[in-house]
């Protein structure tokens, strides 16, 4: 939460070109990078899994495959036809990707509150 602070205090010219303040926005911007990677990675290595599993061969249930079959032929949940066709397309993985870290982001500060 403190990389926040950096960017709505400091504007665009502050944060590029004063020293100490461009290495650390540097720092948190490599930090965010690196989550979003490791998200897709993760998302990507489930779908490759998914996408091999056997029709016959049940998945697990967890939050990430029903993201993943969410609207697609290996759905387990029983799909309501809507006119609505956006609603009816398969997640993204940046649609998932941002949900998770809703989540994540969520529950972090939940929880930080408490104590």
């Amino acid at each position: 939460m403190d990389g926040f602070m950096y960017f709505y205090t400091f504007n665009k010219f502050i944060r590029q070109y004063l020293p100490f303040i461009r290495g650390k926005v540097k720092k948190y911007l490599k930090n965010r990078d690196y989550l979003f990677n490791r998200l897709y990675t993760i998302i990507k290595d489930r779908r490759i899994e998914i996408e091999n599993t056997p029709l016959d061969q049940p998945l697990r249930h967890d939050v990430l495959t029903s993201y993943i079959t969410a609207n697609t032929s290996r759905d387990i949940n029983d799909v309501k036809q809507d006119d609505n066709v956006d609603l009816l397309r398969p997640m993204t993985d940046k649609d998932i990707c941002m949900i998770i870290l809703d989540a994540i982001l969520g529950a972090t500060d939940t929880v930080s509150k408490i104590f």
